[in-house]
């Protein structure tokens, strides 16, 4: 079993986010984070915090010591025997940050924000804004991005006892697909291990047909494909993707023809995906490589080909091939990014089964922390 998170990851992380404040010139951050997958990694990075529902918002000075306020409704782990001894709980908790600011003498100067964009509410902002007129408040994300992007060694092993696990459960629901079986039947075993686990949030889809999504108490037919796709956050904040399709059939010719074009297609991303590769250059060889296996490519939807994974679903940076808000930028040793390009393809693919996996970039390539996982689809006897 990988290590928690103890006291050293803390004093590592805070170590980092604090040199990154002294270039900056921060009196101190203000982090905030709310409980939705994609949004509560913030307050778990640097708190060690699992927020189940609501908001919480950290504040780290340069100097004194770190404060969090969360709304009283938010649940999961109390933080008051973790990494922050200033623990509060409130209504709102910028009203409780304002405090703790003015308790440390933060009234001027300059104060990075961590959410600006996408965490803090324009409430609470103005709140801030109006509360101290003598600071100057500036984004934190990209900063914060760049520290959170990169994984610990610490990190990196939990990382991989996750991966265990998901493929754990993902095998234990092919072991329960039988005709017959509900939905929910199929999905629950596989579910009770990610629990088991200490999987502390999961979402859970499965297709067959024409509709993909929660699991229904509806019969499986069993007679063509279903595919089974699972996103999980580990009890150290970790999240991760994995799906499968499990035939009962045999593959169509163009259905094997894509999938051992993009099977490859990934073999080959992986060794050049190396620090300094930027993500444009990575989805730049994937069109290539298919395009050598004679497809052409019609309108995509909007789907990022690479985006980065940890203490939310995703995080920065990422890369689509549709050029609207994309974060390009060169590979680092340490990332772990979720790997799923896909195109529309000509002629169609029904069941188009692309790659999808995570990765991690050290110096010589990139590891698949999914290790020796069957990407292929599955043929159901």
């Amino acid at each position: 079993m990988a290590q928690e998170s103890g006291l050293d990851e803390r004093n590592l992380r805070f170590r980092r986010i604090r040199t990154s404040m002294e270039n900056e010139d921060l009196a101190a951050i203000i982090l905030s984070g709310h409980g939705s997958g994609g949004r509560r990694g913030n307050i778990r990075y640097f708190a060690d915090w699992h927020i189940w529902d609501g908001d919480a918002i950290l504040l780290i000075p340069f100097v004194e010591e770190p404060a969090l306020v969360f709304t009283a409704y938010s649940g999961g782990d109390r933080a008051t025997d973790r990494w922050i001894r200033d623990v509060d709980s409130c209504l709102y908790p910028h009203e409780g940050i304002a405090v703790a600011m003015q308790k440390r003498g933060i009234t001027s100067g300059k104060v990075g924000i961590a959410g600006m964009k996408e965490g803090l509410s324009a409430g609470a902002l103005n709140f801030l804004l109006a509360m101290f007129p003598a600071i100057e408040f500036v984004s934190a994300d990209l900063m914060v991005d760049r520290i959170r992007s990169i994984k610990s060694p610490l990190e990196i092993d939990q990382y991989r006892e996750l991966w265990s696990l998901t493929k754990k459960a993902m095998n234990c629901f092919i072991e329960q697909l039988k005709p017959g079986r509900t939905q929910r039947e199929v999905t629950a075993e596989s579910i009770k291990v990610l629990r088991e686990g200490g999987v502390s949030a999961d979402l859970v889809l499965i297709q067959e047909g024409g509709r993909r999504g929660l699991p229904l108490d509806v019969p499986l037919k069993c007679n063509d494909v279903v595919r089974y796709y699972m996103e999980m956050c580990s009890q150290y904040g970790h999240w991760a993707e994995i799906d499968v399709f499990c035939a009962f059939r045999e593959q169509a010719e163009i259905e094997h023809r894509l999938m051992v074009s993009e099977i490859s297609a990934y073999e080959q991303i992986r060794k050049i995906a190396k620090p300094g590769v930027r993500l444009s250059e990575l989805g730049t060889k994937f069109e290539e490589l298919l395009r050598n296996d004679g497809w052409m490519f019609d309108e995509s939807e909007f789907h990022f080909d690479f985006h980065g994974q940890g203490m939310d679903i995703i995080e920065w940076p990422w890369f689509s091939p549709k050029p609207d808000h994309n974060q390009d930028v060169p590979l680092e040793e340490g990332m772990v990014l979720s790997y799923h390009p896909s195109r529309n393809t000509i002629p169609q693919v029904g069941w188009h089964r692309f790659v999808h996996d995570n990765i991690l970039i050290t110096k010589n390539g990139a590891e698949r922390l999914s290790g020796d996982w069957d990407l292929s689809w599955r043929i159901m006897r």
